[in-house]
């Protein structure tokens, strides 16, 4: 009842104002009207008055309130990318930035978080603009923690707006060549943050060591990047890895390196840059099938994410002499090259699914003496396996030792190539 009331006030202060002559106006008048069009919602209208009124009175921060919050809900949140006016929307943005102040009373700091979420990946937007944006919010004033509690009370963290920050800054300081300055942060975030969420922790010390890689400090790199790999296992550890190791010219090693970064759990479309690192140095070795295979895979997901590519890029793949595969058979190919070239060296074992976890959270291999290994949810996750199919693996050695190794990098094989004593 109380809302009902509110609302009825407000379409009767909205009435009373529109029939008056704005001339002798004092700020109170222009924020009262503007303030109730903005409950009722009627943003666009509610941006007009008060703009009216800022240009009277500038400074007035009452004002530049609801002016701002018109202004984003009339055309910073419902924007589109893909159909929406941009000159429209940057302007909304400039207009937010210019009259509101950081808090958390405004819509300054959404409208940035809007943007940069928006154009993700968008090639028109540099990352010296990304930067400027990100610039515009002081971190001491975002919240330095993202703490919820659910209906049983239960306490869950999620990245905070303070750590999606250094997150940010750093990721273009990198693209800026701002190497000192990046160092600077992720060491500064690294201490502010003993937690950190979205492998930030792994993000911040990569980065470091490869903004030492760019400076020319190889080998100290590369001593940072083996330290991180003791830690974490993420697919960035490898790409870094095998960015040293081009830069030692090393082609195994960058070879070796950059297929344990395909092959670690990730995305691929974040692992666009290692597929063209990996195609460069092949063509380099002459192994031209393995590297049209890579640029095949790098031209398909860039089409698919509408992308932007070179053209040369494009051409080379519609010329090559070797067989059209599709995307199904690249990908098989791929991974049996992948993992080959990652395990160089290493046994490959035969076996069979004997058994898995519900809920598709890993299982076991048996090899033909009986002996078993498990397997995580990795691999689950890009293959749906069952009892019995043959398959043939590679064996992971970590920090606990050979009782602790697990199946990893499983492929299947034909029915009845392997002993049908396996696996029962």
């Amino acid at each position: 009842m109380r809302n009902d009331n509110a609302k009825t006030d407000y379409t009767a202060i909205v009435a009373a104002y529109a029939k008056q002559d704005r001339r002798h106006w004092r700020r109170q008048d222009y924020y009262t009207y503007a303030y109730s069009l903005q409950k009722l919602r009627q943003y666009e209208a509610g941006h007009g008055v008060a703009r009216e009124g800022l240009l009277r009175w500038p400074q007035d921060e009452r004002l530049g309130r609801v002016y701002g919050w018109c202004v984003y809900y009339a055309y910073i949140l419902p924007f589109r990318r893909e159909a929406g006016n941009r000159d429209v929307y940057f302007r909304a943005v400039r207009s937010i930035l210019q009259y509101c102040r950081q808090s958390p009373y405004t819509p300054y700091e959404r409208t940035v978080w809007h943007l940069l979420q928006t154009f993700q990946g968008d090639p028109h937007l540099s990352h010296a603009e990304r930067d400027r944006y990100i610039s515009a919010l002081d971190p001491e004033l975002l919240a330095a923690n993202a703490c919820h509690a659910d209906g049983e009370g239960i306490l869950s963290c999620t990245q905070s707006p303070r750590e999606k920050w250094y997150a940010l800054k750093t990721k273009y300081a990198v693209k800026l060549k701002q190497y000192d300055r990046c160092i600077a942060l992720c060491e500064e975030a690294l201490r502010r943050f003993p937690e950190c969420h979205n492998n930030n922790d792994i993000w911040f010390s990569y980065r470091i060591a490869y903004c030492h890689l760019l400076q020319g400090q190889t080998d100290r790199s590369e001593r940072e990047f083996q330290a991180l790999l003791r830690y974490s296992r993420h697919w960035i550890v490898y790409r870094g890895l095998m960015y040293a190791a081009v830069r030692k010219k090393d082609d195994r090693k960058a070879l070796q390196y950059g297929s344990m970064a395909m092959l670690a759990p990730g995305e691929v479309t974040a692992k666009i840059h290692v597929l063209t690192e990996l195609a460069t140095l092949l063509r380099n070795r002459q192994d031209m099938q393995t590297a049209y295979w890579h640029e095949a895979w790098t031209v398909y997901w860039r089409e698919k994410k509408h992308w932007h590519m070179e053209e040369a890029l494009r051409q080379r793949v519609r010329q090559s002499p070797f067989p059209v595969l599709t995307p199904d058979e690249l990908q098989t190919a791929l991974f049996s090259f992948w993992r080959t070239t990652a395990h160089a060296g290493e046994p490959l074992y035969t076996g069979s699914i004997a058994r898995l976890l519900p809920a598709e959270t890993g299982g076991f291999v048996r090899l033909y003496t009986g002996e078993e290994f498990f397997f995580g949810k990795e691999e689950t996750a890009r293959h749906p396996w069952h009892k019995g199919q043959p398959v043939t693996f590679y064996l992971s050695c970590p920090e606990g030792g050979a009782a602790a190794r697990r199946a990893v990098h499983i492929q299947s094989l034909p029915d009845g190539s392997v002993d049908k004593g396996v696996g029962i």
